[in-house]
């Protein structure tokens, strides 16, 4: 089932429903890798860049289930990197390895 699971994440980085996310506000003054993010601030996920970063994926418009797999194909291994459904403490709906 490996291979299953690599072609339906592959699917969902490709086949996103949009290229943003849902809309997230900080609840108080955030830091965040040397930025300042002030209390009350929307935030956007750019999911089209998550998807389609060739520094991330190399090739990002090739369709290649292979690239969730382990070099013996044997083990599935999902992306931090794959955020169809947005992201947020209730993104569900991905298998986790």
């Amino acid at each position: 089932m490996p291979y299953a699971e690599a072609v339906m994440l592959e699917v969902h980085r490709m086949a996103s429903l949009a290229p943003i996310g849902v809309p997230h506000a900080t609840t108080q003054d955030v830091e965040f890798k040397g930025f300042k993010i002030p209390k009350n601030t929307v935030i956007f996920a750019n999911l089209f860049a998550c998807h389609f970063s060739k520094a991330t994926w190399g090739d990002p418009q090739n369709f290649r289930p292979e690239r969730f797999l382990s070099d013996d194909e044997k083990t599935f291994s999902r992306h931090p990197n794959v955020l169809p459904f947005s992201v947020g403490k209730r993104q569900v709906g991905l298998p986790h390895a």
